[in-house]
Parts: structure tokens; sequence; C-alpha cells
């Protein structure tokens, strides 16, 4: 049986695991579609890999802000955050307004999946693991 002081210690794990993961599958995405970018769909306005780049140097630095947030005790602040950080990632989906996923590569569609998925997890278990 698990005592409250190992729950807490497991719980004060969750919110860096689920940072670095998000942090990971951005990285492996955004770095995957500006070595290739002639494989992603992409709306007109992006025109080459110098916007996706920017476009990661915009987003990525809320999950900094928010996890300094976390462990400044600002948790709504932080939720705020990173649930911003969430959506924003979630818009990874928006390549297949440009071209279905069985006209992608498999490596392709992995990419989004694991961004899509690392951000839900994140909306979903910021509020749960920064404590009040």
């Amino acid at each position: 049986m698990m005592d409250r002081r190992n729950a807490k210690s497991i719980s004060s794990l969750v919110l860096p695991v689920v940072l670095v993961t998000n942090l990971v599958t951005s990285v492996l995405h955004f770095g995957d579609n500006m070595l290739r970018f002639q494989e992603y769909p992409e709306p007109r306005w992006i025109t080459g890999p110098h916007v996706v780049d920017a476009l990661w140097l915009v987003i990525t630095p809320l999950l900094a802000l928010g996890w300094w947030l976390a462990r400044a005790a600002r948790k709504w602040e932080s939720v705020g955050v990173l649930w911003l950080y969430g959506v924003l990632s979630l818009l990874v989906l928006g390549h297949y307004l440009y071209a279905p996923p069985m006209t992608l590569s498999f490596r392709i569609n992995f990419l989004i999946a694991a961004e899509a998925v690392t951000a839900i997890l994140l909306i979903l278990l910021a509020p749960l693991s920064i404590p009040d």
C-alpha cells in the first residue's frame, strides 16, 4: 500500500515527465518538419522551414514559463500557460487539413500523433500535478 509521502513523490514527478515528453515530441516533429519541409502539407503562409522554426521558437518557451510558474506555486497561472501550449501543440493536427493521413508517411503520421497525444496529456494532467 502506498503512503501519502510516496504518492506525493510520484505526483511531483508527473509534471516534469509530461513537460519533457512534450518538449521531445515537439523537437522531433518540428525538426523533421524543418528538415523534410517538402514532405509536409502546409498552409500557403508557411513558406519554408524558417517559418516552422520561428513558430517553434515562439511556442516552446511556454513550457519553461509554465514550469517556472508551477515551481513558484502559482498553480492556475501555470495551468493556463500550459493549456495554451497544449492547445497550440494540437495545431499540429492542422497538417491533416491539407492532406489526408494515408497520403503521408508513417514517420510523419507518428510524429504528428505523438505531439498531439503528449499535448492532450499535458492539458489533462497539468491541473492534477501542480499542488494548490
